[in-house]
This record gives structure tokens, sequence and C-alpha cells, in this order.
């Protein structure tokens, strides 16, 4: 505290809760809204009041917070993260990022400008370009997984894990799965086919590309790939109302919906089940370790959705390969090796024994490097191997 600063009481925080206040950003937006404490096990002891501001429209763990507690929630931002509303002002017209000294300015002419200090916190940045990024509560689509969840476990306990941990994972993951957020929201990619007609306020699921066919009013000649943003220009009729145009919505599909899907959808599901029996189940299949919560679930979850049984019959995982650095393998970071490249510069034999030779436990350590220590085993193998040679052909020759 400042060297004027006076104390004049003592409160608990239990005390605090439910008391109403005035917010320190007088803007039209909060007028409505109703201001107060709430208690909350996440708030720290080692600094400050104990009292901390909470934005249920900007955060994960302030959203689930004002689940609990039902408070007001507002998302004052766009996917840029600019502030587009004027009820937002003085914050209107800029950008999430840079309103710091904004805030600081209206803080003074309100009076509330006590101190200003510089924190160090881990903050979120985008993993490819390395910008700041910013949480903004949006409506997405998901599949609520919870009937699905001990079928699943049940079809993975049939399956053999190698190592058997890796089934001790699966069944981690299923007990403390959520709803799968299917929508994501992306200019490019497979579009989810849900169309809401507004006249009679249903919704229209379309399974095949016939029923688009025969529904569409407009569109379909410019229908290049079954893609955003070629998708975007067909329009339908509604199959309960008649009333058109309908437009799809604008989200895409997770990737993994796809990968999930694809032992069915490449083999014939729907056409040919003789075809598709012959190569179903997998008997074996392998990927790293993290595909548990990726490519293994997905396929899981849509072969017991479909067939109430598991994909695959064997799953061999292991570690992840990373650089001679153990670091993350990425093209944005400059470290990634592209295979032919290796392939020229190791040799094949080099590659494979690297990868043949690792223990599935642990991260594989690839690079230039590594190769070379590889490359001098191998050299030292073939040499004694062609002194064998050298030595059996002259024995032959002397007894001859």
């Amino acid at each position: 505290l400042k060297p004027d600063a006076r104390q004049i009481g003592m409160v608990k925080g239990r005390d605090l809760i439910g008391l109403h206040y005035r917010g320190p950003m007088d803007i039209p937006a909060r007028q409505n809204l109703e201001l107060k404490i709430v208690g909350w096990n996440a708030v720290g002891e080692a600094e400050g009041t104990g009292v901390v501001h909470i934005a249920p429209g900007c955060g994960a763990e302030d959203y689930e917070l004002s689940q609990a507690e039902h408070l007001s929630i507002i998302t004052p931002i766009d996917e840029a993260g600019a502030y587009v509303s004027e009820q937002f002002a003085p914050l209107y017209g800029h950008n999430a990022l840079k309103v710091a000294d904004v805030v600081f300015e209206h803080l003074k002419q309100q009076g509330y400008l006590y101190a200003i200090e510089n924190y160090t916190h881990r903050y979120p940045v985008c993993w490819r370009c390395q910008e700041e990024l910013v949480f903004r509560l949006v409506d997405e689509w998901f599949i609520d997984c919870e009937e699905i969840r001990e079928p699943m476990k049940k079809a993975a306990q049939s399956v053999k894990w190698i190592p058997e941990y890796t089934g001790m994972h699966m069944q981690n993951w299923l007990d403390n799965m959520g709803g799968w957020c299917i929508s994501r929201r992306r200019f490019w990619g497979l579009p989810l086919p849900f169309y809401y007609c507004d006249h009679c306020k249903k919704w229209i699921v379309l399974g095949t590309k016939e029923e688009l066919q025969k529904l569409a009013v407009c569109g379909l000649e410019q229908l290049t790939e079954l893609h955003r943003p070629w998708i975007d220009n067909v329009k339908i009729r509604c199959p309960h109302c008649s009333h058109s145009p309908i437009s799809r919505v604008e989200e895409v599909g997770d990737c993994w919906l796809d990968a999930g899907i694809i032992s069915f959808s490449t083999l014939n599901y729907l056409a040919d089940k003789e075809y598709w029996k012959a190569w179903y189940p997998c008997e074996f299949i392998t990927e790293m370790v993290e595909q548990v919560r990726l490519w293994f679930y997905s396929m899981l979850f849509m072969s017991v959705t479909l067939e109430n049984r598991p994909p695959y019959e064997t799953v061999l995982t292991y570690s992840a390969v990373v650089d001679e650095k153990g670091e993350q393998f990425s093209k944005t970071k400059g470290n990634a090796i592209p295979f032919d490249e290796a392939a020229e510069k190791m040799g094949a034999d080099i590659m494979r024994w690297m990868y043949a030779g690792q223990n599935i436990r642990s991260e594989l350590k690839f690079g230039y490097g590594p190769a070379e220590e590889v490359r001098s085993k191998i050299l030292t193998f073939w040499n004694i191997y062609k002194f064998f040679v050298l030595k059996t052909q002259i024995t032959k020759n002397i007894n001859c």
C-alpha cells in the first residue's frame, strides 16, 4: 500500500459474498448487469484484497463460474478481437490486445486509478504465428457423449493395447471426456450439413450428396467439391414446409469426424456391407500415444456408434518424435525435416535403424546428429561382415 493508506477495518472474505458493487469501468454495456461478489476457490491469497474481476464471456474458468452462480454474460469482442459496439465505449473501435492505455486513462478520469504495475504471467499464443490470443465465448456444435461412454469403455477393454498402459490412458480419457465439440470456424473445411428453416423452425440434417441435389434450389453448378466455400453457395428447400432458400450453418466440422469415420466411408459401408465386413475390424494399427484422445478415440466413437464394437484388434503406441534438442518439430519454428531430404542425406537404412531400434516408451530424438551415431554403428557392423566374408573366401581357397 502507499504510505498515506489508512486501515479502516477488516472483514472476512465470506462476509463479502452477496454484496453488490459499482464497476470501475463505467460503460453502457454494464448498466443493466447485476454486479455482485461470489465465492470462488480459484482466488489466491498471496497478494491484493482477495477480490478479482471475472469476465464470463472472455474466459473458460470465468464462464464455468458464471454457470454455477447464474451470472450475466456479455461477449464484448468480435472474431478479430475488436470491440464492435458503442455499448463498450471508450473501448469501442479498439482491439482487445491494445486497450491497456485506454483503460488506464478511463480509470484515471473516473478517479479509480490506484497504481499501474507490470506482471509476468503465462499467456496463450498461436502456435503457428506466435500472435497473442484472447478468449471469446461462442456457440458451437457438440455431440453429447454420455450415453456412449460405457459402451466405448467396454469395447476398448477388448482391444490389445501395446504397451498395456495405453489401454489405461484410453479408459481414463473415456471416464473424463465431455461433449465432443465438432464445429470449427474456418474458411475451408468439411461442411457440417445442418440447415435451419426460419419459417417452420425445424432443423434439416442432410446425409448424402443425393439428398443435397434433391433439395437444392441453387448453387449446384458452382459446387466444385463438397467443401467450404463452394458448399455455401448451395441453398435448399425445406422438406417440411417447402420454404426456400435455406442456407447452411457457417461452421465446418472437426477434422477428427473425417478421420474417425474413414474405416466406414472408404470401405463402402452403406453400399456394400459384405465387402466392408471382409476388411473390418482392422487387425493392427499404430500411431503415437497422443492419438488416444484423437484418432483412436474418434474411430472407436464411430465404430461403437454404428456397430457396437471396436474398429481395431491390436493397437501399438509409441512416444513422440522430436528434434535433437527434444523440441517438437514445427515448420514455423524451422526445425522440421522433410522425409525426402532425410532419406537423401541420412540414407534409408539409417532411418530404419533409428525407428526400429527405438524404445516405444521414450521420445525419439531425430536429426542428423543422432543419424551420424547410427551410421558409425552400422559401418562397424558392415566392416565386420565384410571381414567375415573375406576370411571365409580365403579359407575356402586354402582348403581347395
